[in-house]
């Protein structure tokens, strides 16, 4: 059964997403014109991932953020687990370039049992 599914995301910074998605090992397909389809439907978007064994992801721009389109069917990805990990080094990475271009240094980075991520930073200026 094909279905493409369009995700909602709060992904709005397009370089880190693209350096997110790199970081996951999944290689990034910029070419121009790229459509994603499952029977009938055809959705255009930016730029694709093609996870191992897979269909690609698409990801389309929206005033909101990114929207991610698939046909999750033939994705061979947990979805639930794929996004979760993506939001999670996303906000990470955010958070890193917001406070360093607000001229703060990166002192201290710690993860507790569950995985939560401790950032100690300090004022340069």
């Amino acid at each position: 059964m094909s279905h493409l599914s369009v995700l909602r995301t709060q992904f709005r910074e397009r370089e880190t997403l693209i350096e997110v998605l790199s970081e996951l090992g999944y290689p990034i397909n910029r070419s121009a014109g790229q459509k994603i389809s499952a029977g009938r439907r055809v959705r255009r978007v930016e730029f694709t991932i093609s996870p191992p064994y897979s269909a690609p992801i698409g990801f389309q721009p929206a005033a909101d953020g990114y929207r991610m389109i698939a046909d999750w069917f033939l994705v061979q990805l947990e979805r639930k687990k794929f996004t979760a990990e993506l939001r999670r080094r996303y906000a990470y990475r955010l958070a890193l370039k917001t406070l360093t271009e607000d001229g703060f240094a990166l002192v201290e980075e710690k993860r507790d049992d569950s995985d939560r991520i401790h950032l100690t930073l300090r004022r340069v200026r």
